[in-house]
């Protein structure tokens, strides 16, 4: 009956007969006592459109009202139409403020994600670009990794920093960078079942934290670990080694974004290793050569030298033979012919009966006299 009120969108006042006869003329059903009295009011909006409906229902005689009653409730009822509508309108509007209000908090969220990213890609883009420029240098290999991971704490905290690099041929795992604030360099070692190994058998990053039972825990030896990411270093398709983080710190602990970065900078890296490896193997053959030209040079100036000084001195005195007394007046005369050398005299030593010390003493003792 109510609904049937509202599509007429008129106010009706009912006695019970009359209630009976509309509800059997439009089918409408009835729930409930049937009341003596029926009054309903549509309730309307500013645009006169139906938004409800105001009903009062009397079941005794005696209480039915006036028509003073009846002409109040129409009018409290119109006005009880006209705040319902502001009230709805109000509701509809802060429900759509609210809604703006989240769908421009949900821009704003998405435009500062999207600065974050464009952010973070220019500080990637950076960071490669340094990293090229480090690689195009005569740096060596351990100035080189230091360098990338300065560049590397500017993306993660990375305080505490290793790189290992696998050789094929000497099956050796060596450590040309390590930087720890509480153990020392590792030094060059076969590979065991640690987790740098776990990442070159696999080729896949491993990250690890306190949760992970692979992690050491207080009881096992060395310093506390919070938490361990390492990533495969590649050049091309070959694992050249393996770069990895690790924290002392609860509060640093590495997540997946952080393996992303590193990740990214070890993809960018391997490369450039791959170039400053070659070169600082290039330069250490070049130093051997050196050393060896060097070596060969010397020995061959002491061979030089000890050839002249066998061509002008006597093998049994060591003492100057004909051949250096020639030599020397030579570049004397030469010398003083040409103006620049200092006068010079030629004494000739004859000693008495020397054949006879050689006949008899022999001529070791001979040597010896001339040596005196």
């Amino acid at each position: 009956l109510t609904a049937w009120l509202m599509r007429i969108g008129k106010p009706l006042v009912l006695t019970r007969e009359r209630l009976l006869e509309i509800c059997a003329q439009e089918q409408l059903v009835l729930e409930g006592p049937v009341p003596e009295l029926w009054m309903g009011v549509p309730l309307t909006n500013a645009n006169n459109a139906v938004i409800g409906a105001a009903v009062m229902q009397f079941y005794d005689n005696q209480s039915a009202c006036t028509s003073a009653e009846q002409t109040l409730f129409l009018f409290v009822a119109r006005h009880v139409g006209y705040a319902l509508d502001r009230m709805l309108y109000r509701s509809q509007l802060e429900r759509q403020v609210w809604l703006r209000t989240c769908e421009l908090e949900g821009m704003n969220a998405r435009l500062r994600s999207e600065v974050s990213e464009r952010k973070r890609a220019e500080r990637f883009q950076d960071v490669l670009f340094r990293i090229a420029d480090l690689s195009n240098t005569s740096l060596s290999l351990e100035a080189f990794l230091a360098g990338v991971h300065r560049l590397l704490m500017e993306l993660v905290a990375a305080r505490n920093c290793q790189v290992a690099l696998y050789s094929m041929d000497n099956d050796l795992l060596s450590f040309p960078y390590c930087s720890d604030d509480q153990q020392p360099a590792a030094k060059t070692r076969r590979p065991g079942k640690g987790h740098v190994e776990q990442v070159l058998h696999s080729g896949r990053p491993l990250l690890l934290d306190r949760l992970n039972p692979q992690l050491p825990s207080a009881d096992g030896a060395g310093p506390l670990l919070h938490s361990w990411l390492g990533v495969p270093l590649y050049c091309g398709h070959e694992l050249l080694g393996v770069l990895s983080v690790h924290s002392y710190q609860e509060e640093v602990i590495y997540s997946y974004r952080d393996q992303e970065v590193l990740e990214f900078v070890a993809n960018n890296i391997g490369t450039a290793l791959a170039r400053v490896r070659a070169m600082q193997e290039l330069q250490d053959a070049y130093a051997e050569l050196e050393e060896r030209v060097k070596e060969r040079t010397s020995e061959l100036d002491a061979v030089n030298a000890q050839l002249e000084f066998d061509s002008l001195h006597d093998p049994l005195t060591k003492l100057p033979n004909r051949n250096y007394f020639a030599k020397t007046l030579r570049r004397a005369w030469e010398g003083y012919v040409a103006g620049n050398g200092a006068r010079f005299s030629v004494i000739f030593i004859d000693l008495d009966r020397f054949k006879l010390v050689n006949d008899t003493l022999g001529h070791l003792a001979g040597d010896h006299l001339l040596f005196e």
